[in-house]
């Protein structure tokens, strides 16, 4: 049997210690924001027919959790009724019930952490939604945290994105949500073209789509793109209600 050096070793706790710190800090707070927004939808069942005091639960969600673009109720027939703040009132009235966790919502009556789509705002987001019951438990609809991502993210990584170390966070169909150099964020892993000459890598990356965690290397740009290096990689898992994030960190050698 052949032991790695000593300080081979060191530096692989140093990697697991470093993505279990940063795994814990985004879980929390998706835990934080669920138990809020959990409360919130219990809050309002109270005030369904009262729009004043409607808005004022939405005001103090939103007070309540800086890190989401907007707070806002979609009735049982999927219409964005309310809003919070007011600079995104031009959506009120909008139906969105084609969307899929709304769609989703309505068939089970639980709550749901969307994948990536394009918001009827007009930009990428998730949707984090939990089902609003009527004082006679029947289904009137859903309160709603709209999250961009990169926004949620980077300021639970960055204090922790220290060179030689890099984080970056994907959805299992390959979809990148942040990564220190923003000219990946939005693509895809495996249908762009940027990442088709490195063959090694989408292999990985399909490893990291099944897996909740685990670890690898491959070959890929240095940050700042100027060259090609190989990364050391590790990767665990965030998420909500059956939908998961992966966590990526990776050093280059």
């Amino acid at each position: 049997m052949i032991s790695k050096p000593i300080a081979d070793v060191a530096e692989e706790k140093d990697m697991d210690l470093l993505l279990k710190s940063v795994q814990k800090r985004i879980q929390e707070q998706f835990n934080l924001m669920d138990s809020s927004l959990a409360k919130g939808a219990e809050d309002i069942r109270s005030v369904l027919h009262n729009p004043a005091e409607m808005t004022e639960i939405l005001k103090e969600l939103y007070s309540n959790n800086p890190q989401v673009v907007n707070v806002s109720f979609i009735d049982i027939e999927g219409v964005l009724t309310h809003i919070y703040p007011d600079e995104f009132n031009y959506v009120e009235g909008d139906w969105i019930g084609d969307q899929e966790q709304v769609t989703e919502l309505h068939r089970t009556g639980l709550p749901v952490l969307s994948q990536s789509f394009i918001a009827v705002e007009g930009f990428p987001a998730l949707d984090l939604e939990w089902p609003v019951f009527t004082k006679e438990g029947e289904l009137s609809g859903s309160l709603s945290f709209l999250i961009k991502p990169e926004t949620f993210l980077a300021p639970l990584i960055i204090p922790k994105n220290y060179e030689p170390y890099e984080f970056w966070v994907m959805q299992p169909d390959g979809l990148i949500f942040y990564d220190q150099d923003e000219m990946e964020i939005g693509r895809n892993l495996f249908t762009d073209q940027l990442y088709k000459p490195f063959e090694e890598l989408r292999v990985l990356g399909s490893e990291i789509s099944k897996k909740e965690s685990g670890w690898g290397q491959y070959s890929f740009f240095s940050r700042g793109m100027d060259s090609v290096i190989v990364k050391e990689v590790r990767w665990s898992s965030v998420g909500l209600h059956g939908t998961q994030w992966r966590l990526i960190l990776t050093k280059g050698n």
